[in-house]
Formats: C-alpha cells, sequence, structure tokens
C-alpha cells in the first residue's frame, strides 16, 4: 500500500513539474517570437530600402518558415472574376508566395502590403 502511495505523489509531482516547464516553455516561446517578429521587420525594412530583389527576398522567407501557396476556392473564383471583368490583375507567383505567407500569420498586413508594394515597383519599374 505503501508503495501505491509513492507512485501517486510520484505523479502529482511529475505533473507540478510538466506545468511548472510548460509554464516557463510559453513564456520563452513568447519572448522569442516577439524578438523574431522584430527581426523580420527589420529585414523586411532592410529589404525594401536597400533595393534587395524582393521576389528573391519572398521565396527565401516562405522556404525558412516552410509556406507554398495552395491555391483556395476564393482564389479561383477572384482570378475568374478578373478574367471575366477583363481587369488587368495578373498575379504573379512572388504575390501568390506573398499572399501565403501573409495567410501563415508569418507577417503582418503592413509588412504584406509594403511586400507587395516593393515587389510591383521592381516589376513594373
Amino acid at each position: 500500500m505503501n508503495d501505491l502511495v509513492f507512485r501517486s505523489e510520484a505523479k502529482i509531482s511529475a505533473r507540478d513539474f510538466t506545468s511548472f516547464s510548460l509554464e516557463k516553455s510559453l513564456s520563452m516561446s513568447v519572448t522569442q517570437k516577439t524578438s523574431a517578429a522584430s527581426t523580420l521587420r527589420h529585414d523586411i525594412t532592410t529589404a525594401i530600402d536597400t533595393g534587395v530583389n524582393v521576389a528573391a527576398f519572398i521565396r527565401d522567407l516562405a522556404g525558412r518558415h516552410g509556406v507554398n501557396f495552395v491555391e483556395s476556392d476564393l482564389d479561383r473564383f477572384a482570378a475568374a472574376a478578373s478574367r471575366l471583368s477583363d481587369a488587368e490583375v495578373q498575379p504573379d507567383e512572388t504575390a501568390d508566395l506573398l499572399l501565403a505567407i501573409y495567410r501563415a500569420g508569418v507577417i503582418s498586413n503592413d509588412e504584406n502590403i509594403a511586400l507587395y508594394n516593393a515587389h510591383l515597383r521592381q516589376t513594373i519599374g
């Protein structure tokens, strides 16, 4: 019977330890995420300001975060509506990849717009 009590106490201690470790891990993750977001903002600003090939930057960013563009039903609808309206909107692979990065939560809406704008400036001239 003492053996059962000991095992029960050990399980509680392990649970408490796991809970503490999880809390510590979560707080570290938030700190690390904040730092990573700050670094990413800096990288984006630097890429835009220095005239780096934005398409290459976007491909690299997607690769680092394991993001790929997968066309959704809404994307297909938008493409069809654009074609039918004779709109001159012609998204390219880079624009699609940028959209996927944004949808994945890697970049903010403001960063998405800034990168897309820089991409258009480099593409159109």
